[in-house]
């Protein structure tokens, strides 16, 4: 049985999540949405599909099982809310939103409704992630370390108050992994600032340092920058008792020491592939508890990336609030 799927925002994201459901037999892709005709029609026609430039009228006239909402955070509206009430299971993009008010009256919405959801942190499908799961198990981490160096990107990105900044939208990925191993966070203290001046339009800090304290006494560092130059660099290191683990994801692989034996583990799997499969899956059987983030459990990581936002602007360290 295959799983009738729409998507509503065709831009990167979209077509990146497009392609790749292409590829997977049990996905019939049958509307997509964009509100920019001439990309909606350009991503449906090479799969006979229909296209949209209202999402509504999409989920008026179009039978689907589950939607894909690849919108930016500032564009999204009540897209998923409309489409809970329709029945939808939804597949959202992180983060979670760019403000709180919106993700609550969407978390409402979703839990209301009894649809699945699942929000795009894909780190948490990795092989080395699930690796380091298990190296973990039944031993304290005391500590963690993650770095995530990249080049500005264009458009909205650029934009503080559509994008939330570098670390709502990209560092986000390391501070969920950081809750994904070690629980929810209390209080945070962060510090950024605008290196590329020269550039105009632009409103993000493209340096941040973040620090975390963890529920159960861990501290946690999150090292950001948009003014790297020489590709990408994502990693996320725990420090245990009698452990050190360095995870690449640049690399996708996994290093460090345990009980004082080496560990090598390099990897060649999609994380992105996996996730979309694991919800398809959840889909097909009805369960939840087969997908590894909820919109709940991205919502925390939310309230997260904000108390760092309030930080830089304050000055303080600042409590996560609940």
């Amino acid at each position: 049985m295959s799983i009738q799927l729409g998507i509503i925002g065709m831009g990167g994201t979209g077509n990146s999540h497009l392609s790749r459901l292409k590829q997977m037999p049990e996905a019939q892709i049958v509307a997509v949405c964009d509100v920019i005709e001439e990309r909606a029609k350009k991503a449906a026609e090479p799969i006979s599909c229909a296209y949209y430039t209202d999402y509504r009228e999409m989920l008026a006239e179009k039978q689907m099982d589950a939607m894909l909402v690849c919108l930016p955070g500032f564009a999204r509206g009540d897209v998923a809310i409309d489409a809970a009430k329709n029945g939808c299971h939804l597949f959202i993009e992180k983060p979670a939103a760019t403000d709180i008010e919106l993700a609550k009256r969407w978390e409402k919405a979703i839990e209301e409704a009894e649809v699945l959801n699942s929000v795009g942190y894909m780190w948490r499908y990795s092989e080395i992630t699930d690796r380091a799961k298990e190296i973990v198990e039944g031993r304290r981490i005391l500590m963690l370390r993650s770095t995530v160096f990249s080049g500005l990107p264009g458009g909205w990105f650029r934009q503080k108050e559509k994008s939330g900044g570098q670390i709502v939208d990209q560092s986000t990925h390391l501070i969920d992994l950081f809750r994904y191993f070690v629980g929810d966070a209390v209080r945070v203290q962060a510090f950024g600032y605008q290196f590329q001046k020269e550039i105009e339009e632009m409103t993000v800090e493209d340096v941040t340092v973040l620090n975390i304290e963890f529920a159960k006494g861990q501290l946690g560092s999150v090292c950001s920058t948009w003014a790297y130059k020489r590709g990408s660099l994502f990693t996320v290191e725990l420090l245990g008792e009698n452990l050190h683990l360095a995870l690449d994801y640049s690399a996708n692989a996994l290093t460090g020491t345990l009980d004082g034996e080496k560990i090598e583990h390099k990897c060649s799997d999609n994380p992105y592939v996996t996730e979309m499969e694991a919800f398809l899956a959840a889909v097909k059987a009805e369960d939840q508890n087969m997908i590894r983030s909820s919109y709940a459990d991205a919502v925390k990581t939310l309230r997260i990336t904000l108390a760092a936002n309030r930080s830089i602007e304050t000055g303080q360290v600042e409590k996560v609030r609940t």
